[in-house]
């Protein structure tokens, strides 16, 4: 499973250029929704920005609605999902993730 993540640095009026620890906690949110859905919290809710817009690894693009109701719509439990690989490229202020990870339900 392909999964892009668009997420949006505030760093105010000027242009800051994007640190380590950016990339780290970038890193560590995407971990941590991937863990997460083994849990059975619907941690989309919480994490992604109301704007969110994310790609399959068919390039249907999907919002933060979207995966929340097919979150909600799933009768199986899943048993764990793990992060695979990771890509963080900053463009100005904003970040785009994009990887791929494993589930078992």
């Amino acid at each position: 499973m392909l999964v892009v993540l668009v997420i949006s640095l505030s760093f105010g009026c000027r242009q800051v250029s994007p640190s380590k620890g950016d990339e780290a906690q970038i890193r560590q949110l995407e971990s941590n929704w991937s863990e997460a859905h083994a849990t059975g919290e619907c941690v989309e809710q919480r994490i992604l920005a109301d704007d969110f817009l994310g790609a399959n690894e068919n390039g249907k693009r999907y919002t933060k609605a979207d995966i929340i109701a097919e979150y909600q719509s799933k009768d199986a439990e899943m048993q764990y999902e793990h992060l695979d690989e990771l890509r963080v490229r900053f463009i100005g202020d904003a970040a785009v993730a994009w990887g791929s990870d494993h589930w078992k339900t």
